[in-house]
């Protein structure tokens, strides 16, 4: 996700008194799970690092953390294989 997009969902959290986290690769983001709890995870399925849908796979096994897709990816295949692979919602930007 772009800075803004991050700094506006943060902003949103952080007035329902949510705390956010961003991580910017799979790497980061799956050093995070491993030590910490976590309610939800928004995925972005355009990583630097590895393919979003395989990190969605690698969080769903054995984990049952909500798991949102933000995404640019509207292609009707990648919305169904994202909801079928365990995302509880897929939401295409840009966000309105």
């Amino acid at each position: 996700m772009t800075p803004k997009l991050n700094e506006g969902i943060r902003l949103a959290l952080k007035k329902e008194d949510c705390d956010f986290l961003q991580c910017g690769t799979i790497r980061e983001a799956r050093d995070w799970l491993s030590q910490k709890e976590v309610d939800l995870v928004l995925l972005d399925l355009n990583l630097p690092d590895g393919d979003g849908m395989d990190f969605l796979t690698e969080i769903r096994n054995g984990r049952d953390i909500p798991i949102i897709i933000i995404t640019a990816n509207n292609m009707e295949t990648d919305i169904v294989m994202g909801l079928e692979l365990g995302a509880n919602d897929y939401i295409t930007k840009p966000l309105v």
